[in-house]
């Protein structure tokens, strides 16, 4: 079982999608103080029967009385139709909430691989009722998702999910919509190729409020490294000192320190360059940056301090080589 969360899994339930009625309040108390342990463990299994029962028939269970008592004395509907499930967690289980006929992983049906020459991916479908949204908001939603489970996928799936997440966010800007979440989600996907693309969709993306401060320090990073590597340095510089105020990152000060030593501000990119020294001290080419620096500035002691210091991560890097 893929834990997403007792709602979602309820959503997939034919109980829940033919019920008017059927919610999580319909079996559990929420008044209680524990949850569901607001069910002694004594009645917990009659009284949820008695949730079953309100829409099923005794009749309609696909075994008959003698099987069903002989498994569950109690005839606990539960137990059959939402067992409790092992997960990842060590000592975890969780009542699976998706109601249904739940087999034995032994008895199920082994997926067939696909193969090499034509893969098949799964096609996302929304769990929520959707039908009251615009087809260019619902291809907005369903782009965003793929973008967000494309990075969970390995080998050719990446690629597939990745190109679906493109294609529909693609559409819906060429459609007119004009959305911070699809110009951020965009930039990322392009920040690699093509670069000026990224950079146009970023700087788009941050114009656009409320942008979460996700979304904003991805966006201000895609635009200071396309600035940075265009050798912009007063845009690069612009958009690092923001991405500072919101994450704490040691590529953003680095960055920052040497778009300021391209500036003529070498104080500045000392300060910067040592902020990033202090987030991750075990990075060789921060140090070595930090020792020209001091150097230049006429400052010895912590030119040689730098060195000493990128000599010994050089060293340690050759004898872990050695050791592989």
């Amino acid at each position: 079982m893929k834990v997403a969360g007792h709602v979602e899994q309820m959503w997939l339930s034919r109980c829940y999608q033919q019920s008017d009625s059927l919610t999580c309040t319909t079996c559990h108390n929420p008044h209680a103080a524990v949850l569901p342990a607001a069910v002694p463990a004594e009645r917990a299994a009659a009284e949820y029967r008695s949730k079953c029962l309100e829409c099923h028939a005794p009749a309609a269970c696909g075994l008959d009385v003698a099987a069903r008592t002989k498994a569950e004395p109690g005839d606990n509907c539960a137990a059959c139709h939402m067992p409790p499930t092992q997960t990842d967690v060590p000592h975890a289980a969780f009542t699976h909430h998706r109601i249904g006929i739940h087999r034995p992983a032994a008895e199920a049906p082994a997926a067939e691989a696909p193969t090499d020459d034509e893969p098949e991916f799964a096609e996302l479908t929304p769990l929520a009722d959707v039908s009251h949204l615009s087809e260019i908001e619902r291809d907005r939603c369903l782009g965003l998702a793929y973008l967000e489970f494309e990075p969970e996928q390995s080998g050719p799936a990446i690629e597939h999910y990745r190109r679906r997440a493109v294609e529909l966010l693609e559409k819906v800007r060429a459609q007119g919509l004009r959305d911070a979440y699809v110009d951020a989600g965009l930039a990322r996907v392009y920040w690699s190729s093509p670069p000026p693309r990224a950079a146009q969709l970023a700087a788009a993306a941050l114009q656009d409020d409320p942008l979460p401060p996700d979304e904003r320090t991805h966006a201000l990073f895609v635009l200071a490294d396309f600035s940075f590597r265009t050798q912009q340095w007063a845009a690069a510089r612009s958009a690092l000192v923001q991405s500072v105020r919101l994450r704490r990152h040691p590529l953003d000060w680095q960055m920052l320190g040497l778009c300021q030593a391209a500036q003529g501000d070498e104080p500045g990119a000392i300060q910067s360059l040592e902020r990033a020294a202090e987030i991750i001290p075990y990075d060789r080419a921060v140090h070595e940056q930090l020792a020209r620096l001091y150097a230049r500035q006429g400052q010895t002691d912590g030119a040689d301090r730098q060195r000493q210091l990128a000599k010994l991560l050089e060293d340690f890097e050759k004898d872990r080589g050695q050791e592989k």
